[in-house]
């Protein structure tokens, strides 16, 4: 759907067209891809998550802290 093809013409044919064969399916690097996918997800969501809580615990400290050196 709208893409362009570019054909190359050999005019003194030296080398003959042939019709390669049909790409296999790709099936069993999708497999091996998906482990190293969901290995990286679950990394970066125990990170994603002990950053949030260390960010959690920091504010919160923070609020303690200021709520001390407040005059009252």
């Amino acid at each position: 759907m709208g893409d362009r093809l570019t054909v190359t013409v050999d005019p003194e044919g030296k080398f003959p067209v042939r019709r390669g064969p049909r790409p296999g399916t790709p099936t069993f690097w999708w497999g091996i891809s998906a482990v190293p996918a969901a290995c990286q997800a679950l990394l970066y969501a125990a990170i994603g998550f002990s950053t949030a809580r260390q960010n959690e615990w920091y504010w919160r400290f923070r609020r303690r802290e200021a709520a001390v050196r407040e005059p009252v």
